[in-house]
């Protein structure tokens, strides 16, 4: 803290007597410490716009599915589009009802 305040003054006014501020930053530091960023912090290839991590090697890359009983055959792929088709069915089937009602309702 000491460091810092000797490269970034405080106003004295902002120190108080008997403030735990003041009695530390009265004493000199005794170490030399700099704040400046070291010249290896950004590395050339971050300059050169470069990939910093590997892309994902699959649409759907990461944690999969718990392993299925012995004798399924069924992809992830399929099953998403299995699930797609049922959640259309379910759609049109809801639609339907409405479209029934509304007629029900009307007459």
């Amino acid at each position: 803290m000491r460091c810092w305040v000797r490269d970034h003054p405080v106003s004295e006014s902002r120190l108080q007597d008997g403030s735990a501020a003041k009695a530390i930053l009265s004493k000199p530091p005794e170490l030399d410490v700099r704040f400046d960023p070291h010249p290896d912090a950004n590395p050339p290839s971050r300059a050169q716009g470069l990939r910093r991590w590997q892309m994902n090697p699959d649409r759907d890359w990461g944690p999969r599915p718990r392993a299925a009983k012995s004798g399924k055959d069924e992809s992830v792929e399929d099953r998403r589009v299995k699930g797609a088709k049922r959640a259309d069915e379910l759609r049109a089937k809801r639609k339907a009802d409405v479209i029934t009602l509304l007629l029900r309702l009307m007459s």
